[in-house]
């Protein structure tokens, strides 16, 4: 009888502990945390609308926009913008609504009389670009208008 207790015993505590490891699971990751803190009222930067490109006869390709106007959102002080690219070889077939990978290829501080910035191209890829304005607080605007072209 004896046996039967610690038997029982044994299973109550893997059952006990169980229970433990799943529970702080669970608040580990639903915590509510989607993306870093914002101060209450804060107004992020307005996303670029305009970017455009040219492609160069030196196989590089330059990107160019321009900042919001003041009026459009709240009064913020714009600190840099950061440059993202996807590029896909053209042997696959192009998706239009699929997520893309994009990687940040330059973070550039503010320079208001010069808002271009040239990429070198490599054949044979499809390419992909976007650029998001970030505030003294390193808070970033919404993604600009995506720009894409072929390579060839």
């Amino acid at each position: 009888m004896c046996m039967c207790m610690i038997f029982r015993y044994r299973q109550f505590g893997r059952i006990k502990w169980f229970g433990v490891v799943m529970a702080a699971c669970l608040m580990v990751t639903a915590c509510g945390v989607k993306a870093p803190p914002v101060p209450p009222g804060y107004v992020p930067p307005v996303a670029v609308r305009d970017l455009q490109y040219t492609l160069e006869e030196d196989s590089s390709v330059v990107l160019s926009w321009s900042l919001p106007e003041p009026g459009e959102g709240e009064a913020f002080n714009v600190e840099g913008v950061k440059i993202l690219r996807s590029k896909e070889t053209l042997g696959n077939a192009e998706c239009e609504n699929c997520p893309r990978a994009y990687i940040e290829i330059k973070d550039m501080p503010l320079n208001k009389d010069n808002q271009r910035y040239r990429d070198p191209l490599e054949k044979g890829y499809r390419y992909y670009y976007k650029i998001v304005i970030y505030d003294d607080n390193n808070l970033g605007s919404g993604d600009s208008n995506m720009v894409s072209f072929e390579y060839p």
